[in-house]
């Protein structure tokens, strides 16, 4: 990811790690990302470089006609 990479390749970051949600649902370690007192995970969402889990829509079945309509132009 550029966006990423332009903010905090080969700098100096904290990570913050709440001990009482230390691990996501599938097992992944789960993290905030300060850099100069900026929150990277929440600039990276309101800047549209990521969005919220619970808002993905990975799984979903697209709607037909919408798909079609991509497709064939």
């Amino acid at each position: 990811m550029k966006w990423l990479e332009s903010k905090i390749l080969n700098e100096e970051v904290d990570i913050i790690i709440n001990p009482k949600k230390r691990e996501g649902k599938w097992g992944r370690i789960l993290g905030g990302i300060i850099h100069l007192g900026l929150n990277i995970n929440e600039e990276a969402i309101r800047t549209g470089h990521a969005v919220i889990f619970d808002r993905r829509k990975d799984g979903l079945i697209p709607k037909l006609d919408e798909t079609l309509r991509f497709s064939f132009k």
